[in-house]
């Protein structure tokens, strides 16, 4: 989710490290911390956290008992500079929110406690170089790095983000699912459709090609088959290998009076204390290099009263100067 927003800030409080100390502590580039520091580390960090919503679950549960479908949805990359993502606070709200579903957060530095058996893995990619988290994580997990090498015992693999909408294929072979466009009601959606499916004795093929077929903006790179012009050169072609799966994807565009907001606030964040809020998504502007204006087309900008007003009024409550 590519924004531009607006930033409410609170100082830190007297004696408060928060991002100080993440920035001291923070771990060597490609050093995989070990499960049992994660979640320690994670609930240091909950510690600090002000949540501007209520989940339905739960957020960092301990006990997974009864719920139909465990999630764990992931940023390849630390904790401070995941938690700053808006796209990724919105995706984690949603999930929260769904009805028979538990969520937990997993960062490489952080990591609220994992099910034993997880349905679906999620990923937010925001950047090219968070590709290596990616790997990483999936490697932590047990989970086959190609969707070709997994079997009904690994989760579904599904991501989505800045990256994977504007171009899904170079990443194609490590996701299971990539969700096209905007999240807020595409990742209901493909979870509601999940929870039918799992209770369904139907083979893994069986089940992604009814997510692709019943979901749209669920790209299952399994089930097309991609021509090149030449062998380092662009894509010529898309196909579906099935007729039950739609020819083209289409990128799914949320239409609302109101837009994104933060739902987490705390300290130990790359942008301390900030409460973000969404004033527009794309740019009519259409600067040839930027990503933004393209990959989130169209233009919306979020109503005054509705949108705006109210989130900045409630960034408000939980910050105490706004940055200008």
């Amino acid at each position: 989710m590519m924004t531009s927003a607006c930033f409410l800030s609170s100082p830190a409080s007297p004696g408060q490290t928060g991002a100080t100390t993440w920035r001291r502590s923070r771990t060597p580039a490609r050093m995989s911390l070990p499960m049992s520091q994660r979640a320690a580390n994670m609930q240091s960090f909950r510690a600090e956290e002000k949540l501007l919503f209520t989940p339905n679950v739960g957020a960092g549960r301990t006990d997974f008992e009864g719920e139909s479908v465990s999630v764990v949805y992931a940023y390849p990359n630390e904790y401070a500079v995941g938690i700053c993502s808006l796209g990724y606070q919105i995706v984690w709200a949603t999930i929260s929110d769904l009805p028979g579903v538990s969520v937990s957060r997993m960062f490489t530095n952080a990591s609220e406690m994992l099910p034993s058996k997880i349905d679906l893995l999620g990923f937010s990619m925001s950047w090219e170089l968070d590709f290596p988290g990616l790997f990483e994580t999936l490697s932590v997990l047990n989970v086959p790095r190609r969707s070709s090498e997994r079997s009904t015992e690994d989760p579904i693999v599904f991501g989505g983000g800045p990256v994977l909408t504007a171009n899904a294929e170079p990443f194609a072979d490590f996701f299971d699912v990539i969700l096209v466009g905007d999240g807020e009601e595409l990742l209901e959606e493909f979870i509601s459709e999940w929870q039918k499916l799992k209770s369904l004795d139907i083979s893994r093929t069986e089940a992604l090609t009814r997510l692709a077929a019943t979901v749209e903006g669920a790209y299952v790179p399994e089930l097309y088959e991609v021509e090149y012009e030449c062998a380092d050169g662009p894509v010529k072609s898309v196909k579906p290998v099935s007729s039950e799966v739609p020819a083209v994807v289409k990128k799914r565009t949320f239409r609302s009076r109101t837009l994104a907001a933060s739902t987490v606030i705390t300290p130990i964040s790359a942008w301390e204390n900030i409460h973000m809020v969404e004033a527009v998504r794309s740019c009519p502007e259409m600067c040839r290099f930027c990503l933004a204006s393209y990959s989130t087309l169209p233009f919306r900008s979020a109503s005054i009263e509705e949108g705006l007003i109210p989130a900045i009024d409630r960034g408000l409550e939980v910050s105490t100067t706004c940055c200008r």
